[in-house]
């Protein structure tokens, strides 16, 4: 049993709205997002037997610190209009459910997750994001796409412990969050290097990895800092605005499958 499962609540979500097939209501509305959103939570319960599930968000409004420190840190992309009008109407029946949700000024999900999930004894986390190897032990596992990944598991396909991630990425970059990686210096490389030394700090100076580029050393070291996830952000919980009843937005989506199994979802949330 897992104490607590936590849902990287982005990227479900974008990956909900991002499907080719449309669910439409008799009225014409698309329900795709919040649909399947919340067909996959009940999917994870039925799967793992979960003391309680949290979501962790974006805080919108207020640039990342690692925004702050290096301007260029993953590009803003343009949001779908759907995802951005539908979001409060998820996040309101989700606070009906009484599925606690969190955000965290100036942090990521990610920092949320990561802090969120120290305070956990068994933890499962539902996401993609390879940033979140680093947060596999013993006690905490990764559920993505479809399969389970255990510490384990990630030590046998990468080769480096879960903690030497930030590392890792430190070196041979990071093209979904535009952090470039050190030339000539490939996953295999990378890998033997860690191997090796354990942590970019034990690195000698003198090592040829410093030598392809003028400054590289500290470069790497503000790489390894963007890749490292805050275990120590503030948490606040997140409470919808102008919130309408849960039967509003059962009946605005057809929701059939909340309003037939109320109790189910509700028990999401925990006691």
């Amino acid at each position: 049993m897992y104490d607590k499962l936590i849902i990287d609540g982005p990227y479900l979500a974008h990956k909900s709205n991002c499907v080719k097939h449309r669910l439409l209501t008799s009225h014409n509305i698309d329900s795709t997002m919040i649909h399947i959103f919340l067909s996959t939570l009940r999917h994870i319960h039925k799967t793992f037997s979960i003391g309680q599930t949290q979501i962790a968000w974006e805080s919108h409004g207020t640039p990342s610190w690692r925004k702050a420190i290096l301007p260029t840190y993953k590009p803003s992309r343009p949001a779908d209009s759907l995802y951005l009008s539908q979001l409060p109407d998820l996040q309101a029946i989700l606070q009906h459910l009484k599925i606690p949700q969190f955000y965290s000024p100036k942090n990521e999900a990610d920092d949320v997750i990561a802090s969120l999930s120290s305070f956990a004894n068994k933890t499962l986390i539902y996401t993609v994001d390879k940033d979140m190897m680093q947060l596999l032990n013993e006690q905490t596992h990764i559920y993505k796409d479809k399969a389970l990944v255990k510490d384990t598991d990630f030590t046998l396909r990468y080769g480096i412990s879960p903690f030497q991630m930030p590392d890792y990425l430190a070196i041979v970059g990071d093209s979904s969050d535009n952090i470039q990686g050190i030339p000539k210096y490939g996953p295999v490389k990378t890998r033997a290097l860690l191997n090796e030394h354990i942590i970019i700090e034990n690195i000698p100076q003198s090592h040829e990895i410093w030598s392809f580029k003028t400054n590289n050393y500290p470069i790497v070291l503000l790489n390894k800092q963007l890749t490292t996830l805050n275990h120590k952000c503030t948490c606040y919980l997140l409470k919808p605005d102008n919130l309408q009843p849960l039967d509003y937005y059962l009946k605005k989506y057809e929701l059939n499958t909340i309003k037939n199994e109320l109790d189910l979802f509700l028990s999401f949330g925990g006691k």
